[in-house]
This record gives C-alpha cells, structure tokens and sequence, in this order.
C-alpha cells in the first residue's frame, strides 16, 4: 500500500526519466564490457572496446529515439485525413 502512494507522488516525467536512464545506462555499458572482454580474450585492443562503444551507442539512440517519439506520439497524435479536410 505504502508503495502505491509513492509512486503517485512522483510526476510521471521522474519516472520516465529514470527508465531512459537506466536504458541507456545498459544500452551503453553492456557492449561496452562486452567489447572489453572481446579485447581482453582474443588481444585485439583496443578494436572490441570501440566496437562496443560505437555499438552501445547506436542502440541507447535508437532506445531513446523511440522512447521520445512513442511519447510525443501519444500526447500529440498525428492528424487523419478527415481531420485535415474538416479544418
């Protein structure tokens, strides 16, 4: 019960801060480890690290990008074809 009446205490925009946070945090640092490891094994330095890194950052865009764009497309639907030629 005490869980429920935090979570309305916070505004939504907090919440969904914290879920980009965390999706980019992992989006970046999993192939960042990832490549370091490739690096470490195989002794390809410093090749897997910037894989990784170039890797990780496409993703966490492409997360955030997608986040932004579901969110703006559910505040601000795009307008239908009836509703241009009403206006």
């Amino acid at each position: 019960m005490q869980q429920r009446q935090n979570a309305k205490k916070h505004p939504e925009w907090v919440r969904l801060a914290i879920q980009l946070s965390i999706w980019v945090a992992l989006a970046l640092f999993g192939p960042l480890l990832l490549g370091l490891t490739v690096d470490t094994v195989l002794g390809t330095a410093p090749w897997g690290l910037l894989g990784g890194m170039v890797f990780g950052m496409t993703v966490a865009l492409i997360l955030l990008f997608r986040s932004i764009q579901s969110r703006y497309l559910a505040l601000a639907p795009p307008e239908t074809e009836e509703e241009k030629e009403n206006s």
